[in-house]
């Protein structure tokens, strides 16, 4: 029995010192994210991984990193194994209403984001904010054929905007408005 305690007690301190080191190196990779070095930040997230496969934010950083470096299949990839292994991960919800290519995922993680924290501030870059979350599911509306709901959103980032989206041209104005702000938001 004393054996059992000392295996159990042994494991558990190597489990705890993998996650500490996972959270170092996050850490660590976050700061180089920051710096707008996303190829050695994502070093610093695979080597969390490979300290602890478990550690969820090591996987948000390398969403973040494969969508700065335009690999979105990585990108969506890596953010839902992070949402997967922590679904408080937000900013892993919004790095795929950003990048998600599939337009009800990324609705309804932008919904998420929105609900949650609607003055959202992505914290290792403070430039992406509520207004492209609203933005980005704009844009999946209009893919989805919803209109109105796209036009709702935009209003949200430019409530001076209105266009008929019963009427070609009013789609038209509305697609033009959405990548206009997406121009300059993103």
């Amino acid at each position: 029995m004393n054996r059992l305690c000392w295996v159990v007690l042994f494991v558990s301190v190597l489990t705890g010192c993998s996650s500490h080191v996972a959270g170092d190196l996050t850490e660590d990779g976050w700061s180089v994210f920051e710096s707008g070095d996303y190829v050695s930040a994502r070093s610093f997230f695979l080597d969390a991984i490979d300290a602890d496969d478990r550690y969820a934010d090591a996987y948000n950083g390398l969403g973040w990193c494969y969508a700065r470096l335009d690999n979105i299949t990585k990108s969506i990839s890596n953010f839902k194994t992070a949402i997967n292994k922590d679904a408080g991960l937000l900013d892993s919800y919004a790095g795929l209403a950003i990048v998600d290519n599939n337009y009800g995922n990324a609705v309804s993680r932008a919904a998420t984001v929105i609900n949650t924290a609607p003055n959202y501030c992505f914290s290792h870059d403070t430039t992406v904010t509520i207004e492209d979350i609203y933005l980005c599911r704009a844009h999946a509306w209009v893919c989805l054929g919803e209109f109105q709901k796209a036009l709702d959103d935009v209003r949200v980032v430019d409530p001076g905007f209105s266009a008929d989206v019963s009427t070609h041209e009013g789609r038209e104005a509305l697609i033009r408005r959405i990548e206009e702000l997406l121009i300059s938001y993103l």
